[in-house]
């Protein structure tokens, strides 16, 4: 195993802290580029460890890079995972699902995502509210993207221009 392995064997498995061991690579192996499945690996073991705000950075860094790479059911997935393990951002991660099934032409799950989003937003908090009426809009649901809009307007107090009274 080398010098490239000494960083990982100087911690016991059993024992080693995700953290001493992040800073471990870190100091070994600089900035290079992790590939997914290391960053994936690190975080699950930082998850293990009970972690969840520092595994987060890096999840949402891999769901990005996923998504951008074309690989949006792995972003969706991983997206999911943040979703149940930090609750306090589920908003944002059902808002970023539904682009993402938007993307991949699956207009349906990315509806439900959006209503999910949008029920998850506070009342001042208006573009899950948008996204909705953006998602109806594009399945040509007039009726639901105005409601939507509309939701948008009360919480948010300016309208998209050209989307009241019916006119899209």
């Amino acid at each position: 195993a080398g010098a490239s392995g000494t960083a990982l064997h100087s911690f016991p498995s059993e024992t080693a802290d995700p953290l001493q061991v992040a800073t471990a690579l870190r100091a070994r192996y600089g900035s290079c580029d992790w590939s997914a499945r290391v960053r994936l690996h690190l975080s699950g073991l930082m998850l293990e460890a009970g972690r969840a705000e520092d595994a987060l950075d890096t999840l949402t860094g891999v769901a990005e890079d996923l998504a951008q790479q074309g690989h949006g059911r792995g972003a969706i997935a991983i997206l999911k995972k943040l979703a149940e393990v930090v609750p306090a951002r589920r908003r944002e991660f059902f808002e970023r699902i539904a682009v993402l099934y938007l993307q991949l032409y699956q207009d349906r799950l990315a509806l439900s995502y959006a209503k999910r989003a949008s029920q998850l937003a506070s009342k001042t908090d208006a573009s899950a509210k948008a996204r909705l009426g953006a998602i109806y809009e594009r399945q040509e649901n007039w009726k639901a993207a105005i409601k939507a809009y509309r939701d948008d307007e009360r919480g948010h107090g300016d309208m998209v221009a050209g989307k009241d009274d019916g006119e899209i």
